[in-house]
């Protein structure tokens, strides 16, 4: 599998298929993540990005995706430098919310670092 085609809440399976994306292993060997829009009538792809999958959830965590934080890409000492260094004010979420809504679900997550 090289490519993952999210949709917008319109679809109803978009969580499971989010979390599927986010937590498998297979999930991993995608090179191609394109978020697709059906709230306006037919599918229409909104964006589309290319690179390795850490780089995908990289770029989506850059554009306020918190939900990719959940992935066990993401080491221990990663979420703590992303905890250590969250700027409240450059965010749309608190860091708490964060912290309790995406981080504490990543296995990788030791609360004691926080």
């Amino acid at each position: 599998m090289w490519q993952f085609r999210a949709h917008s809440t319109s679809w109803s399976e978009n969580q499971y298929a989010d979390e599927w994306f986010l937590t498998s292993i297979e999930a991993r060997s995608i090179t191609r993540y394109e978020f697709w829009n059906c709230d306006e009538g037919p599918n229409t792809l909104d964006f589309a990005i290319d690179g390795n999958y850490k780089s995908i959830l990289l770029q989506l965590l850059s554009e306020k995706v918190y939900e990719v934080l959940i992935s066990p890409v993401f080491s221990s000492e990663e979420l703590t430098d992303y905890i250590a260094n969250y700027l409240e004010d450059e965010e749309e979420c608190e860091l708490e919310e964060v912290i309790e809504e995406y981080i504490s679900q990543n296995p990788n997550f030791v609360s004691d670092n926080y």
